[in-house]
């Protein structure tokens, strides 16, 4: 390949700065705050990879996490996700470096800057800390890539004894985990074209997933809990979505009416925020 396409190597570079130069190389995110930090990313001219670092507000800025060093010697390389657990000591990052979505999870202290020997192949990006010392992450089916199991790791654990808590069988759906606004519960969330399910099991204690409501061939929905109240985006009985609320969750029946919009206006997404 590299042989024939040599003759258009000048052509190539020269494409390939005009984009640069529409490109604003020196940015940062906007930062956001959690446990007490400062979060942002940040790019910088002549690097293709983000930082991340964090501060206290009377502190300098902590790089925690370098992309750009990360990516040496690797043909590709992107970084899927970060998550600091609760104690805001330990963090997990996802890599890949096929271009497959293909990702290996590592871990690292970022009171010692030291890397734990833990690592976990073949997996996607999604992953959340529980309270205690484990991590849940959705494990890809090695044939299909489809992300079918979320497995609980204990940091400094052998990674083959990793337990099973949930198995998406249906070849239809793809699943990811995450935690809930509130931060009290872990969740699970199971989707297909047309049919969406949610589970949700404590955040500080030991695994126990519970359905929001089952899952019914049609009906989707997203669920989010704040301050003792599940909130729920939902196409049932609501072609375009609309909101509803709950305090047990369980049975759809359960649903109150939140937000039921007029014809024509379509719920793309909602956010919960404390007061």
């Amino acid at each position: 390949f590299e042989a024939m396409t040599a003759h258009t190597r000048e052509l190539e570079e020269g494409v390939y700065q005009e984009i640069l130069g529409h490109i604003q190389q020196d940015d940062d995110s906007v930062p956001y705050q959690r446990r007490g930090y400062w979060y942002q990313s940040r790019y910088r001219s002549g690097k293709e990879h983000p930082v991340y670092v964090r501060w206290k507000d009377s502190q300098e800025a902590q790089v925690f996490l370098d992309v750009n060093i990360l990516a040496e010697g690797h043909g590709f390389y992107q970084v899927g996700a970060v998550a600091i657990h609760p104690n805001t000591r330990w963090m997990a990052w996802a890599e890949d470096s096929t271009g497959r979505r293909q990702h290996v999870i590592r871990f690292r202290d970022l009171e010692t800057g030291q890397d734990f020997p833990d690592q976990i192949s073949g997996c996607s990006a999604s992953m959340v800390w529980a309270d205690d010392n484990s991590l849940y992450y959705v494990e890809n089916d090695p044939e299909t890539l489809r992300a079918r199991w979320i497995k609980r790791h204990i940091l400094g654990t052998d990674v083959s004894q990793d337990a099973v808590v949930f198995e998406e069988a249906d070849a239809e759906f793809y699943t990811g985990v995450s935690r809930s606004a509130d931060d009290a519960f872990l969740i699970i969330h199971s989707q297909s074209t047309i049919t969406s399910e949610t589970l949700f099991s404590p955040a500080a204690g030991p695994p126990d997933f519970r359905t929001i409501a089952p899952r019914e061939r049609g009906i989707e929905y997203q669920a989010d809990s704040i301050e003792g109240q599940w909130i729920l985006r939902t196409n049932w009985n609501a072609v375009d979505f609309c909101l509803m609320e709950t305090e047990k969750p369980g049975d759809r029946q359960n649903w109150k009416p939140l937000l039921m919009p007029g014809e024509g206006v379509f719920i793309g997404s909602f956010l919960l925020l404390k007061k």
